[in-house]
């Protein structure tokens, strides 16, 4: 029996997800999210209605000198030598990046509607109530007070990279005229932008350093107005009347352009930089044209269009509303970033200026190649939606200039060397010198690439955009590695992310990913009916590839390094010996008892080790960066804790990560009472911990941070938004309801029994779709069905039982589907 239409009911679902004030959000963390992956809008009220307008290519271009490159023998030495991560920075870093390089907010928009009376008075601010639709990505915002209600509805086309807003019900008898204003934020570390006028429009211009120029364009349509004018039209004096019809006055004041208008209108706003086109201004005027010519209807028409086949892709019900609309939320902030390269960075679209005179965004808002730009794409694929990796694959692309000059300018190396940090524009951040020279990010970058490959089994995806980038960086590895008296293939010096220690190799994150790529190219090369030569070189670096390090500790637990050479009791950042259990899936449920056991106590080290669990809190601790809390809940429920997961980990994420504008954050935000948090540092276990020579203080151990506590019930509204964390929370909740790494299809292995449960067309490794439901304790529908486009090698399916638990094989090829419910089996 198939499921159930589940589409419909999706929609209505939506509804309930929807992000509702009562009162509007006041500042840009708190603000309401629309965004196309290539423009992104942030609205929040104050006296006024403000869009921040971001632009993944508008950046501080900008990145670290490069004072000296150490050619690769002299580096080695150097690290054999005793040389440190800042002996490394002193002698090879140049001059600085200046503060607030990366992304830059475009400019800002401000509607002030229903506030201004005349003669520079303002009469009384109206009551804003704002929602973001989810259903149509659309914001919706009331303003009300006596005889005014405007109305105004906005959505970032999915289509065109316009902010389309229209402004209904404005009241002539309390605001005479709206005011727009188009500005940009303060920025002392950028020259000044060029503001015109000209045929009634606006248009602000920049040029940025070291980065594409752009320019904004922002046009009004007048639309007739009648609120009010039936009924009081003739209690007016007639002197002071106000046309029926406006017509817009654009000029400009100082750095602001200015647009007043009379009555309702439709406001456009486009963004061009000389990425998109050789004449930015030109063209944002062509696209402002076409925009107020087509209409607001005609847009948003095409635009619901777009989000209705987003969200029928796939479905989830669950029996929790909080989880629902945190899902759901998730899900439209994955769909709202990723539609095209170059991808946003850390920050996705969503990030504006701070208080101080230069706009900083964190981290300088770039692609740091290890967990944080892998995250996003973790659950797309299992949740049909694999549109949105197409992102991460051109953006990839579009860096490999950048990374073939690293490879062969600081290693004298073939191929593609990707160090820690990329900026939008395709230029390394630090030159691929100083502390991270020996952070080879290559394998990082590709997991994804082989991480697709897995899920969708696209051929044509793997010969022209997966292996071609596979052979860049699997080529500088190959040189890299070097044979050890063991017969081993070895990377020394090697570390991983944020180690601080220079004189490690082998490390674990590294060599797990690069198992996976390996494993990728072998098959890729055999599909293809490529070469031998190159399979066979594959398999051979594969069959050499080193053994994990392993700690044995005094108790007789053994536990995974992060990499070889790191001394006794050394702190744990990354937490990276638990790669091989996720992402990498090295380890399944079929895995050896006595493997499983090594990775579960490999964890409960790490986690007596890590420098970023802080006691500002209650009771207990929280993890300072989401992603901490996310490796170690996604390696629960890996290794079958799931009850640690349900009563630990999940509600510490959600506590401490989540916004109420569904957006999430980087780093925790706990309300809690000053006294409480203080009387919990009381609990700071005793012991040290280690990092190289240096013992690190147990008071909140990571560099002294306060652990993000606050009184403060809206602590949380001003955290800075991160787009990881959303989708690693779609992450772990997908992995309750559906796993498929090893090769067997799982529904349900760790969803709690006293939930209901359902979801339908998932995807499943091996492009399988999957549906299936869960309803009293009970799985009471599993469909497996196989895509008509499938084009794979096997039609095997390996599924799990739900009823027995026993792993059976099924023939499904393209286009066949198997229904199942308890006690009985149909195939069709």
């Amino acid at each position: 029996m198939p499921l159930p239409d589940a589409h419909a009911l999706l929609e209505d679902h939506l509804a309930e997800c929807d992000v509702v004030y009562a009162s509007p959000p006041r500042c840009w963390q708190d603000g309401m999210f629309l965004g196309n992956g290539g423009i992104g809008v942030l609205y929040f009220a104050s006296q006024a209605l403000h869009f921040l307008v971001n632009k993944t290519d508008v950046l501080d271009g900008r990145v670290h000198g490069v004072r000296r490159v150490i050619p690769p023998d002299e580096a080695r030495d150097l690290v054999r030598a005793g040389a440190s991560a800042g002996d490394f920075d002193r002698e090879e870093r140049g001059v600085p990046a200046p503060e607030g390089y990366g992304p830059k907010t475009c400019g800002e928009l401000i509607l002030d509607i229903a506030t201004r009376a005349g003669s520079g008075q303002r009469s009384a601010t109206a009551a804003i109530a704002s929602a973001l639709r989810l259903r149509h990505a659309r914001l919706e915002v009331s303003l009300d007070k006596h005889l005014c209600h405007p109305r105004l509805t906005a959505f970032v086309s999915a289509l065109h990279n316009v902010l389309a807003v229209r402004v209904v019900d404005v009241s002539p008898f309390v605001a005479p005229q709206s005011r727009i204003y188009l500005r940009r934020p303060v920025d002392a570390a950028l020259p000044a932008p060029r503001v015109e006028a000209r045929q009634g429009l606006l248009f602000l211009s920049m040029r940025m350093p070291k980065a594409p120029s752009y320019t904004i364009a922002v046009g009004v349509r007048p639309l007739r107005s009648r609120a009010y004018r039936e009924t009081h039209l003739d209690n007016v004096r007639p002197k002071v009347r106000p046309p029926e019809l406006g017509t817009p006055k654009a000029g400009v004041v100082g750095l602001h352009g200015v647009l007043d208008i009379t009555g309702d209108f439709e406001l456009f706003l486009t963004v061009v930089s000389s990425a998109d086109c050789d004449g930015p201004g030109e063209e944002a005027a062509r696209r402002l044209e076409i925009a107020l010519e087509t209409g607001f209807s005609r847009l948003q028409d095409e635009h619901r269009q777009w989000w209705h086949e987003f969200w029928a892709k796939s479905s989830v019900r669950l029996d929790d509303a909080l989880l629902q609309r945190l899902f759901q939320r998730s899900l439209y902030v994955l769909g709202a970033s990723y539609r095209q390269g170059p991808m946003p960075g850390l920050c996705g679209l969503a990030y504006g200026p701070e208080h101080g005179p230069v706009q900083a965004t964190p981290w300088g808002g770039d692609y740091h190649w290890d967990q944080n730009a892998q995250s996003p794409f973790y659950p797309v694929h299992v949740l049909n939606h694999s549109e949105l990796f197409e992102a991460y694959l051109d953006t990839c692309e579009r860096m490999l200039p950048e990374a073939r000059r690293l490879a062969r300018e600081i290693w004298g190396a073939p191929g593609a060397h990707f160090d820690m940090c990329f900026n939008a524009n395709g230029k390394s951040v630090f030159g691929g010198v100083g502390r991270y020279r020996f952070f080879l990010a290559g394998a990082y970058v590709a997991l994804p690439h082989c991480l697709a490959w897995r899920h969708r089994r696209d051929l044509e995806q793997l010969r022209t955009r997966i292996y071609p980038f596979l052979r860049e960086v699997l080529a500088f590895y190959e040189y890299m590695l070097e044979e050890g008296d063991d017969g081993r293939l070895h990377l020394y010096p090697g570390h991983a992310p944020e180690l601080r220690p220079m004189t490690t190799g082998d490390p674990t994150q590294t060599i797990s990913m690069l198992r996976v790529c390996l494993e990728t190219a072998v098959e890729a090369a055999r599909l293809l009916c490529w070469n031998r030569t190159e399979t066979t070189r594959w398999r051979r670096m594969l069959d050499r590839l080193p053994d994990y390090p392993i700690e044995y500790l005094p108790d007789g637990r053994r536990a995974v390094l992060d990499a070889y050479g790191l001394p006794p009791g050394h702190s744990v950042n990354q937490a990276g010996g638990m790669r091989p259990v996720f992402p990498c899936a090295e380890i399944t449920p079929e895995s050896a008892p006595a493997v499983r056991t090594l990775y579960r106590d490999t964890r409960d080290v790490a986690l007596e080790r890590t420098t970023q669990r802080v006691y500002a809190n209650v009771k207990g601790y929280h993890f300072q960066c989401v992603w901490q809390c996310f490796h170690y809940a996604m390696t629960a429920l890996r290794l079958g804790e799931t009850q640690r997961f349900w009563n630990e980990l999940l509600p510490m994420f959600v506590k401490c990560f989540v916004k109420p504008n569904g957006l999430m954050s980087h780093d925790a935000t706990v309300v809690v009472p000053c006294e409480a948090s203080e009387a919990n540092l009381g609990a700071i276990p005793s012991g040290e911990l280690r990092d190289g020579d240096d013992v690190l203080p147990t008071f909140e151990a990571w560099c002294g941070f306060s652990g993000g506590a606050s009184p403060n019930p809206d602590a949380p509204r001003f955290s800075q938004p991160a787009i990881e964390a959303n989708a690693d929370f779609l992450t772990m909740i997908v992995d309750t309801l559906l796993q498929s790494h090893g090769g067997i299809v799982r529904v349900f292995p760790a969803w709690p029994r006293e939930r209901d449960a359902r979801f339908e067309r998932w995807v499943a490794e091996g492009n399988l779709l999957v549906s299936a439901e869960m309803r009293g304790g009970e799985v009471t529908r599993l469909r497996l069905e196989r895509p008509a486009a499938f084009r794979g090698e096997s039609d095997t399916v390996r599924w799990q039982c739900p009823w027995t638990g026993e792993v059976r094989t099924t023939s499904l090829p393209a286009g066949a589907g198997l229904d199942l419910v308890p006690g009985a089996v149909s195939e069709r």
